[in-house]
């Protein structure tokens, strides 16, 4: 099982790369549509770097498409909202408890929902790629980690 391990993380990279470009060109990333790593230009250079092929690119674009059209893109929008409910009720001196754990839960069940689409998302992206797309991507996401610049956990929604 830990042998597949990296091709699982590599095939996660890959997706949330997709995701995030999907995302910010949808106008939710921090520094809005086409800017910085987040902007669609990101699919393009990924593309580049593992040797996608046009035909896989497209593909590629249209299942992130599919899916930030769909139903992650709606709960993406639903996490942000989510999570600035619980911001202004943690912040509420006059919430209850109840209250705060309420919003916290909703955060939690966005983010289950968002794991198990983005599962999916990484399952038809990590079939396109050929034994050696997914070789490369391994050696990226190693060349990432040892720079520091791919923590495990993002703290970004869907990420």
């Amino acid at each position: 099982m830990r042998r597949n391990a990296p091709r699982s993380t590599a095939a996660v990279l890959i997706a949330a790369a997709f995701a995030a470009a999907a995302w910010a060109g949808h106008g939710f990333g921090p520094h809005g549509p086409g800017h910085g790593p987040e902007g669609p230009g990101h699919i393009l250079h990924m593309a580049k770097q593992l040797g996608l092929t046009e035909e896989q690119t497209s593909q590629v674009r249209a299942i992130v498409a599919r899916y930030m059209e769909g139903s992650l893109g709606q709960a993406m929008e639903s996490m942000h909202e989510a999570r600035e409910a619980l911001a202004r009720t943690i912040h509420d001196v006059a919430a209850s408890d109840d209250a705060v754990g309420q919003a916290a839960a909703a955060v939690s069940a966005l983010e289950s929902q968002i794991a198990v689409e983005r599962h999916h998302m990484v399952i038809e992206i990590s079939a396109l790629l050929t034994p050696e797309q997914k070789a490369r991507l391994e050696d990226l996401v190693k060349e990432r980690r040892e720079r520091g610049a791919d923590p495990p956990a993002s703290g970004r929604p869907g990420f």
